[in-house]
């Protein structure tokens, strides 16, 4: 992946290079054919915005430099990664909010349905903050072992929980990831 970035910053780095000397219509052409190189690099390490602006740079040196085919084609591969850049999950905020609100369900089931104990004996039942810290403790898989689920479906429901906690935190990953990348790109 690495790699992969480093030849599309060099090709873009050509590209910028070459348009900012150009003077026939073949240095857009070589400039369109960079940026578009580029982009495709920018798309193999998902930075879906960087490789939509270098598409859309190559779309339009094409153009300056006579080629409307490769203008097209180029206009079409920057519409393609459009759909990565609206994708749900590479907001950090939503994925954040959805694992406060998955946090805050599964909480409340517990509560509810006092399943969540002290002692492992299932004796001394939890208030409704314990059974959110536990249900807050289970999402991120941290497993202090101060609580004690009191039954098999509320074991059951854990595990769901953990799993759906390490998805989410995956993603939480991921988009702060492509955030920060896409800032470093700028």
């Amino acid at each position: 992946m690495a790699g992969s970035l480093s030849q599309a910053f060099h090709y873009r780095g050509k590209a910028v290079n070459l348009v900012s000397q150009a003077e026939k219509p073949e240095d857009f052409q070589l400039a369109g054919l960079f940026f578009q190189e580029a982009g495709h690099y920018f798309r193999k390490t998902q930075c879906w915005l960087a490789a939509r602006e270098s598409f859309l740079a190559a779309e339009e040196n094409f153009q300056k430099g006579g080629l409307i085919n490769q203008s097209q084609e180029a206009k079409a591969w920057a519409n393609r990664t459009r759909k990565h850049l609206s994708s749900w999950f590479n907001r950090p905020l939503q994925v954040g909010c959805f694992g406060t609100v998955v946090i805050l369900f599964y909480g409340l089931i517990y509560w509810y349905l006092d399943g969540v104990s002290i002692d492992s004996s299932g004796d001394l039942p939890t208030s409704f903050w314990e059974a959110l810290g536990f249900s807050g403790v289970t999402f991120t898989t941290l497993g202090y072992g101060n609580l004690y689920p009191n039954s098999w479906l509320i074991t059951l429901l854990a595990v769901s929980e953990a799993m759906i906690g390490v998805i989410t935190i995956s993603f939480l990953i991921y988009s702060l990831t492509t955030r920060w990348l896409h800032k470093e790109t700028n």
